[in-house]
């Protein structure tokens, strides 16, 4: 995207955030700072596990500049993809086996919850992003991940009247 739309769309008396995506101007995390300051309406959608795989490493909110980009970025928040990725790649197939990954994320998410956020939903996909196992498993990584985020945001709301097949059909369509 351009510039130029940011402006506009920062302007513009309607809801539009643009996604923290690796490939993407918002892809690193301090030129997403940059633009921020740049464009004081942009809002966001975040997904930190671009980052991670960006920087080959996880952010730390224990130094000073990342603690003040973090907050920064949460502060512009409206929506969450809700992932756990590490510094190899923006999805881990059991991404609550890795405390110290999703502990980070956990907390990454409670700070956009606290500067405003107000919507998330879980983002496990299909190749590239899924290595290993059937894609019909990411049904259940959904689902398991959803349980996790209902437990430590018990604030959240989720809608749930999607069924499996519902669900697969709107992710891969018709499946044969």
């Amino acid at each position: 995207m351009h510039p130029t739309h940011w402006l506009i769309c920062a302007q513009v008396p309607a809801n539009a955030s643009f996604e923290t995506h690796r490939g993407r101007p918002l892809g690193h995390a301090f030129q997403c700072q940059r633009i921020l300051d740049a464009v004081p309406g942009l809002r966001l959608t975040a997904d930190p596990s671009h980052w991670h795989v960006v920087h080959e490493r996880f952010l730390d909110m224990n130094t000073r500049d990342e603690r003040v980009l973090m907050n920064t970025v949460a502060g512009r928040v409206d929506h969450v993809h809700a992932r756990i990725g590490n510094e190899e790649r923006p999805q881990l197939a059991a991404p609550f086996d890795d405390d110290a990954a999703a502990d980070w994320y956990v907390a990454f998410w409670r700070k956009c919850w606290a500067a405003g956020a107000r919507t998330a939903c879980v983002e496990y996909g299909p190749a590239p992003y899924q290595l290993t196992g059937d894609f019909r498993d990411l049904w259940l990584q959904n689902c398991a991940a959803k349980e996790h985020l209902e437990k430590s945001f018990a604030v959240w709301s989720w809608d749930t009247s999607a069924s499996k097949a519902e669900w697969e059909r709107e992710c891969f369509g018709e499946l044969p």
